[in-house]
């Protein structure tokens, strides 16, 4: 099962909630840049671009092979965090992460978030009571102080 982060504005219309995948995106490996343009995430996608094009350029240079395994570098470590950088775009355009869902694909994690099916994910709800303040001390090493 895949877990969907889903991001709406406060009390949004259910129509533009967006549901994001979390995980490594092979999209985002293969296509690059152009996926984040997709995306709406400009900046991304121009600091993607200048690295391509950065390399590119130097091929003569660096040499294939070296030239060759830094576009690989690039584009993997872009994969694995293009989710998050998703995300952190949404959130950015003022659509913050409302709960979690789960589901075998897209529409499964839609229907179990909309509609209740199976289990649904949220952030745990606020205790009542005195709140938990962290210690000063660090790493909680040299006791409750």
């Amino acid at each position: 099962m895949a877990i969907y982060s889903v991001h709406n504005r406060g009390g949004g219309a259910p129509d533009k909630t967006v549901f994001v995948r979390e995980g490594f995106s092979s999209a985002a490996f293969v296509f690059g840049w152009m996926w984040a343009l997709a995306h709406r995430m400009w900046v991304s996608a121009a600091v993607l671009f200048t690295l391509n094009a950065l390399l590119a350029a130097g091929s003569a240079s660096l040499g294939v092979i070296v030239t060759a395994a830094s576009g690989f570098a690039v584009n993997l470590i872009f994969g694995i965090i293009a989710r998050d950088l998703q995300a952190l775009a949404l959130t950015r355009r003022g659509m913050g992460e409302v709960g979690l869902t789960e589901g075998q694909s897209l529409e499964e994690a839609e229907l179990r978030y909309f509609h209740g099916v199976g289990a649904r994910m949220a952030a745990p709800a606020p205790t009542r009571g005195t709140p938990y303040v962290p210690h000063a001390d660090t790493l909680g090493l040299f006791g409750q102080g």
